[in-house]
């Protein structure tokens, strides 16, 4: 019966993380809601806030994994095959990896990396907050084409960009 019970939360978390990347990807993150998200993943209010506590929270697990990786990166502690993979991974989705590390929602993303990296290493917030953005600004440069390079080189920046 519990494996049951876990299988339908899973479903309902996945049904919602469904949702936000649709409508992440078709609309400005400011123009949609918590309502959008429960009508979209066909849910109740209720349900929703039994997995999450907002849309940022949606976003936070979408990216906490991802972003663990970059933040690794910043203090060389990834192997390049893992941030080339992951890199690979936004390449092939940089559609929603544009809306992502761009405008609308690379603020909140650099915010969350920025705390990853201060936890993972042994740089102050300042310090954190500058290597954040700039993993930010590569990647979105990179995924609209401003930054014409492949993976592996974009990957060896990441990795070297706390110690030029």
């Amino acid at each position: 019966m519990e494996e049951a019970i876990d299988r339908r939360l899973q479903r309902t978390r996945d049904a919602i993380r469904r949702a936000f990347i649709g409508l992440a990807t078709n609309r400005r993150y400011e123009d949609f809601g918590v309502g959008d998200l429960v009508a979209e993943a066909n849910i109740g209010r209720s349900t929703f806030y039994e997995h999450y506590s907002s849309k940022d929270d949606v976003l936070r697990a979408l990216m906490d994994g991802m972003l663990g990786v970059l933040s690794d990166a910043a203090s060389g502690a990834v192997s390049i095959e893992k941030l080339t993979g992951l890199l690979r991974h936004f390449w092939d989705n940089r559609r929603l990896g544009k809306v992502v590390f761009g405008p609308q929602l690379g603020p909140t993303v650099r915010r969350r990396l920025g705390d990853l990296i201060e936890q993972r290493t042994a740089f102050d917030k300042a310090q954190a907050a500058f290597l954040a953005a700039g993993q930010i600004g590569l990647l979105h440069s990179w995924l609209t084409g401003e930054v014409a390079a492949e993976p592996d080189a974009v990957a060896a920046i990441l990795i070297g960009g706390a110690n030029p």
